[in-house]
C-alpha cells in the first residue's frame, strides 16, 4: 500500500501527458454540471439550459461510463444548493430517480439518433421532447396521487421543454463554428 501511495506522490503530472485534451474536457464539463446549479441555482431558464447544453456536449463527444456521471450530477447538485425550485426544491428528492432516467433518455435519444443519421435538428428536438414529456407525466402522477405542489407541472414540463430548447439551439449555432467546440 505505501509503495502505491509513494508512485502516486512522485508522479510527475506537468511532464507527462497524463491528462489528455480529452480527459481535461471531460473534467472541464463534469465540473460544469455540478457547479452551474450550485453557483447559477436561482434561475431553472439558465442553470437547464447550460446544464442541457453540456448534456448534448457529453452526448455527441464521450461514450460508456463517462456518460453516466453527466446523468446524475445536475440534479444533486441542484438538491445540495437547495434554490432551483424556490420551497419546492425538497420535492427534488423524490423526482431525482425520474430527473436520472430523463438525463439518460435525452443523452441516448440524441446519441441513437445522430447514430441512425438523423439530422442534428430533428435528433435535438424529439430528444428534448422525449425528455420533457417523460418528465412532466411523471411528475404529474406525484401530483396527482401525492399531492406534490403544481408548481412542478411547469418546472418538469414546459420548462424542461424550452431549457432543452435553449441548449439544442445554442449547440446548432455554435456546432456550425466547429471550433468553438473542438
Amino acid at each position: 500500500m505505501f509503495t502505491k501511495l509513494k508512485k502516486l506522490y512522485f508522479i510527475d503530472f506537468a511532464s507527462q501527458k497524463v491528462l489528455s485534451h480529452t480527459t481535461v474536457k471531460y473534467l472541464v464539463v463534469n465540473v460544469l454540471l455540478f457547479a452551474v446549479p450550485i453557483f447559477l441555482g436561482e434561475s431553472q431558464i439558465i442553470v437547464g439550459s447550460i446544464v442541457n447544453f453540456a448534456l448534448i456536449y457529453i452526448a455527441l463527444n464521450f461514450k460508456q461510463a463517462k456518460l453516466l456521471p453527466a446523468i446524475f450530477i445536475p440534479a444533486v447538485a441542484s438538491i445540495l444548493r437547495n434554490t432551483v425550485l424556490g420551497t419546492a426544491t425538497v420535492y427534488l428528492a423524490v423526482l431525482m430517480p425520474f430527473i436520472w432516467t430523463a438525463n439518460g433518455l435525452f443523452i441516448m435519444a440524441i446519441r441513437g439518433l445522430i447514430y441512425k443519421k438523423r439530422s442534428y435538428l430533428i435528433s435535438f428536438g424529439l430528444a428534448s421532447v422525449l425528455k420533457a414529456l417523460f418528465l412532466f407525466i411523471c411528475t404529474f402522477v406525484l401530483v396527482s396521487l401525492f399531492k406534490f405542489p403544481t408548481v412542478l407541472l411547469l418546472a418538469m414540463g414546459i420548462l424542461q421543454l424550452a431549457t432543452a430548447f435553449i441548449a439544442s439551439i445554442l449547440y446548432l449555432i455554435l456546432f456550425e463554428n466547429r471550433k468553438v467546440l473542438k
